[in-house]
């Protein structure tokens, strides 16, 4: 079986054309090291499955919308031996809705583990604050 090719060619003036068939994936343009970050955190290669993939590069272009430039539009298209296929609207439309959740879902984990965290801290200072001061020179009893 043959794997499918993933070249990036610079556009510094250049043109240097890199291939990325190694790392399974490449992101491209003013998001690309956003998108490129979320796909590394992940186990993600040549091997994973069609829809596994396609959320994961949803989920990666929806990551790198914090760079300026990248719209919140999203058009994906499905690349094959033969031809090209849109990726359908109600399929974007329920990988926004579970991108959404995911991220409300992952915001409230955060958040409690900062009060969480918050709480442990105001316990850290009230124990620091109750013991007692360590005799030293200065302050010892004569």
């Amino acid at each position: 079986m043959r794997w499918p090719c993933r070249f990036d060619v610079s556009d510094d003036g250049g043109g240097i054309v890199t291939s990325h068939v190694d790392i399974g994936f490449v992101s491209i343009g003013t998001g690309g090291i956003h998108s490129s970050a979320y796909f590394m955190q992940l186990p993600f290669n040549h091997q994973v499955g069609y829809h596994h993939a396609l959320r994961t590069t949803f989920f990666a272009k929806k990551r790198a919308e914090v760079s300026p430039g990248v719209g919140v539009q999203t058009d994906m298209f499905l690349i094959t031996g033969n031809g090209v296929s849109a990726i359908q609207a109600a399929d974007l439309s329920l990988m926004e809705q579970g991108y959404l959740q995911h991220r409300k879902q992952s915001d409230r984990w955060l958040d409690r583990l900062t009060r969480k965290l918050a709480t442990r801290g105001q316990e850290a200072d009230a124990v620091k604050e109750n013991v007692e001061t360590p005799l030293t020179n200065s302050n010892a009893p004569e």
